[in-house]
């Protein structure tokens, strides 16, 4: 009696195969780190028109703002249209690769409308975000920027 001719002993290495190859991806799977992009994401979707009208507000206005960077530091050259208004808000900093290096600070404006920051944190790829607060009106813009 051959082995290979024999074909209840092929039905019974495709299932093994099979049975081999799924338990495998499960393990693989299982150890893999699998980050949110948000942690909140229903809440925020439901806020989402505020954010809409935020970026709106943002595109209207006469001049943009600028994120320089010079090495690591970085400037954030706010638009002129902020003069004499009480500017509040957070500069977030969101890195796609891993949320455990997410961080933010506090937007804290010169009287010439800049904020400078000094970056000592990992290299790669940055999403900076701002969001903030000027007189009655709330405003959002976020650029991608690579250290």
């Amino acid at each position: 009696m051959k082995i290979i001719g024999n074909w209840p002993f092929w039905i019974i290495v495709a299932i093994s195969l099979i049975v081999i190859f799924v338990v495998g991806n499960i393990l693989v799977f299982s150890t893999l780190k699998w980050d949110m992009v948000e942690n909140n994401y229903y809440d925020k979707e439901l806020k989402y028109q505020l954010h809409i009208d935020m970026v709106k507000r943002f595109s209207g206005l006469k001049d943009s703002l600028r994120i320089i960077k010079s090495g690591k530091l970085l400037t954030f050259s706010f638009p002129k249209d902020f003069l004499g208004k009480s500017v509040s808000g957070k500069i977030n900093f969101y890195k796609p690769s891993g949320a455990e290096l997410d961080f933010s600070i506090p937007i804290d404006l010169n009287d010439s409308l800049n904020q400078f920051f000094n970056f000592d944190r990992q290299l790669g790829l940055w999403i900076v975000k701002l969001d903030w607060k000027a007189g009655d009106s709330t405003y959002y813009f976020e650029q991608e920027i690579r250290f």
